[in-house]
């Protein structure tokens, strides 16, 4: 398996598999950095937080989560993440 990543002005993500049953990324977002305004149309996104703590807002809803915490967004559903501290 060979990993892609790639730097953005919020942080990075590194991609581990790509168009196949499922995407697997590791997206990191530096303190303070926010992801624009995501909304795919034909897919759904498992997300899994592995550090805290960040905001999410997915639709009219924004909630903070923290180290362990699974969301599931539905397709066609704006959402993005914004970190917090660190």
């Amino acid at each position: 398996m060979k990993k892609y990543t790639e730097n953005r002005p919020w942080g990075k993500f590194e991609q581990f598999t790509h168009n196949e049953i499922s995407t697997v990324k590791i997206i990191t977002v530096n303190a303070g950095q926010k992801l624009s305004l995501q909304y795919p149309q034909h897919r759904e996104e498992f997300w899994r937080f592995l550090d805290n703590p960040a905001k999410i807002t997915i639709g009219k809803k924004t909630i903070r989560v923290k180290k362990g915490q699974e969301v599931v967004i539905p397709k066609k559903t704006l959402h993005t993440v914004e970190a917090l501290d660190k």
